[in-house]
C-alpha cells in the first residue's frame, strides 16, 4: 500500500478501476529518492500529473487528513478529462455493516416513542377529567 500520513486511511483499490491513474509506494528504507522531491518527511503522499514534465516538483498531499479529502484533491489537480471520483467499496462494506445497529436504534426509538405517546394520552385524559372536558391543547 501506499505509505500514508497517520491517521488517513488510504486504499489503492479505491482508483484500481481507472487505468489512467496510477498509485504507488515506495520503501524509502531501501530506495533512493530523487534529491527533486525534497521530502520534508515520510510517510509522504505525492502527486505527481502526467501531463507535466518528469522534472516538475510533485503536489504534496502529506497533510490531507481523510479519504474523502484526498479523492477531493486528486480530482482537483489531475490533468484527466472527465476523471470521476471512485466508488468507496471500504466505506460502503462500514456503513452496510452499521445497517443492523442502526435498525435495532431505530426500533427502540420507535418503541420509545409509542411508550411515551399512550403515557402523553393518559396524562391528557387525566388532565381532562380533572378540568371537566377537553384538555386546552387538544
Amino acid at each position: 500500500g501506499v505509505a500514508v500520513p497517520p491517521g488517513l486511511v488510504f486504499s489503492p483499490r479505491l482508483w484500481a478501476h481507472e487505468r489512467r491513474v496510477r498509485v504507488a509506494s515506495i520503501d524509502v528504507s531501501r530506495n533512493d529518492l530523487p534529491r527533486r522531491l525534497r521530502l520534508e518527511r515520510t510517510p509522504a503522499l505525492l502527486f505527481f500529473r502526467g501531463d507535466e514534465p518528469a522534472s516538475a516538483a510533485p503536489r504534496d498531499f502529506s497533510a490531507v487528513a481523510s479519504r474523502d479529502a484526498l479523492m477531493e484533491h486528486v480530482l482537483e489537480h489531475t490533468s484527466i478529462k472527465g476523471l470521476e471520483r471512485p466508488v468507496d467499496t471500504e466505506q460502503l462494506r462500514e456503513l452496510v455493516g452499521a445497517l443492523p445497529r442502526l435498525a435495532a436504534d431505530a426500533q427502540r426509538l420507535l418503541q420509545e416513542n409509542e411508550r411515551l405517546s399512550a403515557e402523553l394520552d393518559k396524562a391528557r385524559a387525566r388532565l381532562d377529567a380533572h378540568a371537566g372536558g377537553p384538555s386546552a391543547g387538544s
